[in-house]
């Protein structure tokens, strides 16, 4: 391979490193759920649009909280949550977001008769 893959992460166990990895970390972990938050915020706001909202921001308030945790834990991963609870916001935000997600779309097919009722 004339060219590799960019090497994402310090290597070394430095403080710098160490806190440099956790900050890449942090980064790396925001797209790993934005696009599922997003489409089933979509979803749910079609039928759901205020608690949708709620949840939303709810997901976003943990997010930036774990993220700064995350930042500054300089690769103890434990301190992701400790530092401050409400970094767990970001979960139940993202699971009230499939679960609204899911019934606004079941709404909406039995509304439209794809879904018989009996």
């Amino acid at each position: 391979d004339r060219y590799g893959l960019p090497n994402l992460y310090a290597q070394g166990t430095s403080k710098h490193a160490k806190a440099f990895n956790a900050l890449q970390r942090s980064h790396q972990h925001i797209f790993e759920n934005l696009t599922s938050v997003s489409i089933f915020g979509l979803a749910g706001a079609l039928e759901f649009p205020i608690c949708t909202a709620l949840s939303t921001l709810g997901y976003a308030i943990g997010r930036v909280i774990f993220s700064n945790n995350y930042s500054k834990s300089e690769g103890d991963v434990a301190q992701r949550y400790s530092k401050n609870k409400m970094a767990t916001w970001m979960w139940q935000g993202l699971l009230t977001n499939m679960f609204l997600g899911l019934f606004s779309c079941v709404k909406i097919l039995s509304s439209t008769r794809l879904i018989k009722r009996n």
